[in-house]
């Protein structure tokens, strides 16, 4: 069901409101921002997986601000970041 979202008042609100999607779609209470301001995060703002199945794909959502829409290659080289160090990331979401 589609839900109209107010933007958040701060970069650290849109992390949080991409962890709490973690948490209710994959039912990962565990998910969390990875990192904090300041820290290199590779690539990754928030891990997560579905806890409820014992092999589910681990999640890396990267929340980016851009002024429009990301080229092909600045998507790539966000992807490449996240896979040179989380190598079992099976989903990567750029948000």
């Amino acid at each position: 069901m589609w839900a109209e979202i107010p933007r958040p008042r701060t970069w650290e609100d849109f992390e949080q409101v991409l962890a709490d999607f973690a948490h209710h779609e994959l039912q990962d209470l565990g998910a969390d921002r990875y990192g904090r301001s300041g820290q290199s995060q590779h690539g990754i703002d928030i891990l997560a997986r579905d806890r409820t199945k014992e092999s589910a794909p681990v999640w890396g959502i990267q929340a980016k601000r851009y002024e429009s829409s990301p080229t092909t290659a600045e998507a790539v080289r966000d992807l490449n970041d996240a896979l040179e160090h989380f190598e079992d990331l099976s989903v990567f979401v750029l948000a």
